[in-house]
């Protein structure tokens, strides 16, 4: 499946600003990667696609579609947020977004809900991506 390029940017204002004070090791901890089905084109740990197609979604690499893969993106999100690649922006305590480079194309990772730490992820444009990562 070919992934259409975006028409418009999604959040062009992407950067690596972790807050003073904020223990992201321990954020880190609580963090689970548990995606998102409107991502695939493919049947995965979610079950089968509900892709949705829009000309600003990007979809995940069909070959991520296992339980070990979502294990592996886990601790890919884990290590972000331990690294401090994330946003300023929190909600629930948690970073609104978190980046994180695999297999040389940086991904986006999404909280999705704020109380449990959960997060969805996406690959980015080389344009979209937040500066110095």
């Amino acid at each position: 499946m070919r992934i259409r390029k975006p028409t418009h940017s999604r959040n062009k204002a992407r950067r690596i600003s972790p807050l003073a004070g904020v223990d992201y090791a321990a954020l880190s901890r609580k963090a689970k990667f548990v995606g998102s089905p409107v991502h695939k084109s493919v049947h995965t740990w979610l079950g089968n696609p509900q892709l949705i197609p829009k000309a600003n979604r990007s979809i995940c690499p069909e070959q991520w579609r296992t339980e070990k893969d979502r294990k592996m993106l886990e601790k890919q999100l884990k290590k972000a947020i331990n690294d401090g690649k994330v946003s300023a922006m929190h909600l629930g305590g948690f970073p609104k977004q978190v980046w994180c480079r695999i297999e040389g194309r940086v991904y986006e990772g999404f909280l999705i809900e704020q109380g449990q730490g959960t997060y969805k992820g996406y690959p980015l444009d080389q344009e979209e991506c937040p500066p110095g990562l």
